[in-house]
């Protein structure tokens, strides 16, 4: 009969218990898991300003993306993973300019 196994046939799935306690959970594509991070920069002063601000950033590995704003003075950056505070910074600083807070 279809659907059915008999006595002697091992069932080749898993039960739902089975399968939570050993496979690991779905791989992710990043695109649900997102951190967002705001800094404050100062120092920029015009759209090239941006422009370097935003490259240093996004030359990071765990930074998906970054908008950046001169009359603002912000920074928003979206990360694919948790990056430590002092790296951001850093980048910002290599780049000419000096954050003055993350959030």
């Amino acid at each position: 009969e279809k659907g059915k196994t008999r006595k002697n046939e091992q069932n080749p799935l898993p039960s739902p218990a089975q399968t939570k306690a050993t496979c690991p959970p779905p791989a992710s594509d990043g695109a649900d898991a997102t951190i967002l991070r705001t800094l404050t920069v100062k120092g920029m002063m015009c759209a090239h300003c941006e422009g370097r601000v935003k490259a240093a950033l996004e030359a990071l590995p765990e930074v998906v993306s970054a908008v950046v704003s001169h009359t603002a003075g912000t920074a928003q950056v979206t990360l694919s993973q948790p990056c430590p505070d002092n790296r951001l910074s850093e980048a910002v600083t290599a780049a000419g300019y000096r954050v003055t807070r993350i959030r």
